[in-house]
């Protein structure tokens, strides 16, 4: 009798284990198909394209290549104390395409419009430096690209920059 009671024991335990086996399995199943589906897997791979996509150099064409001048800039930064300080930067712009100019002539006071409301809001603090420097111009192409999409400027060059 006692070995007919452990085989019913033994019974409801592999029972129990391939239930508990069979549910495992279906729900790790599911929640890797949702993160499957969801993208979740190749959100990583994309994010590493990208990256490797926007520090692969951009190959330029040197024989259309044009730089559009800018025209002065004069700003008072944001005050810190009693004492005023100016920014005065003379920049270039970089394009790929010569035949563009015409089109950022048009768009100029709406250039110059995002670059004052940006340089207003600076401190000499913020442009100190090769690192503030960097991000003046990231941010000075962030905004000129945005006004002048679908024309792409590569680049801002800077001819005078003299804070004050």
């Amino acid at each position: 009798m006692s070995g007919e009671g452990s085989a019913k024991k033994d019974k409801g335990i592999l029972k129990i284990a391939i239930f508990a086996g069979v549910s495992l399995f279906l729900i790790s199943g599911s929640i890797g198909g949702t993160l499957f589906f969801t993208g979740f897997f190749s959100h990583k791979a994309t994010s590493e394209e990208t990256a490797a996509e926007k520090n692969k150099p951009v190959a330029i064409d040197l024989s259309k290549i044009a730089f559009y001048a800018m025209p002065e800039m004069l700003v008072n930064l944001t005050r810190q104390g009693k004492k005023a300080s100016f920014l005065r930067m003379v920049v270039k712009l970089e394009l790929t395409n010569g035949e563009e100019v015409k089109t950022l002539d048009a768009l100029k006071p709406r250039i110059i419009d995002q670059f004052q409301s940006y340089l207003r809001e600076l401190r000499v603090e913020d442009v100190e430096g090769s690192s503030g420097l960097q991000r003046l111009r990231e941010e000075l192409l962030k905004r000129v690209n945005q006004v002048v999409a679908p024309i792409k400027v590569h680049d801002i060059l800077f001819e005078t920059l003299l804070v004050q």
